[in-house]
């Protein structure tokens, strides 16, 4: 929203990321364990699904890294996000399908914690729409080998960048959202 004056105000319904502290979740001993992404392309869910998965959590992908920051140029906005999932599993081929095509994208990433009581909850969910890829990167990492294991020394990963037009931080029942 643009007032008389030229300034860039956000929607009133909106509240600001950077303004919120967020208070910690009685009960929950660990900030974050298990992270998982749902992807839609043009509206239609893309597949889930890992080698980790649990059965609750086969319609999500894992997640293993993501990133994101603010534009420093002045202007309000934020850097394109970037997430890692390993590679070849069900979501590898409809996310670089959704970049050649330009789809549009919309992510919602969930991170689960281990609570003192045992159980594993949801602590928080991040969601991003109004997104396109604007870039896919694969990788091996030579130095991964699951404790344990006689398993190859190397795990192939994707990288994907997305910019998006919304962002909102859901905990406990509030959520932050802001739009530009």
């Amino acid at each position: 929203v643009v007032s008389s004056k030229g300034i860039i105000k956000p929607p009133l319904n909106a509240i600001q990321i950077n303004e919120l502290i967020i208070p910690a979740t009685p009960g929950v001993s660990t900030p974050a364990g298990y992270m998982f992404i749902t992807v839609w392309a043009d509206g239609v869910k893309l597949p889930g699904g890992g080698m980790n998965n649990a059965i609750a959590y086969a319609d999500k992908t894992e997640l293993h890294q993501f990133d994101m920051g603010a534009v420093s140029t002045g202007r309000r906005g934020y850097e394109s996000f970037v997430f890692k999932t390993l590679s070849g599993y069900p979501i590898t081929v409809p996310l670089f399908n959704a970049f050649v095509k330009k789809q549009s994208i919309a992510v919602t990433i969930d991170v689960y914690s281990n609570s003192l009581a045992g159980k594993i909850e949801l602590n928080y969910s991040i969601i991003l729409t109004g997104g396109t890829i604007v870039g896919f990167k694969q990788s091996f990492d030579y130095s991964y080998k699951e404790a344990g294991t006689k398993a190859s020394p190397w795990k192939g990963f994707d990288e994907t960048r997305m910019t998006f037009t919304k962002i909102e931080y859901v905990k406990d029942g509030v959520s932050v959202i802001d739009n530009f």
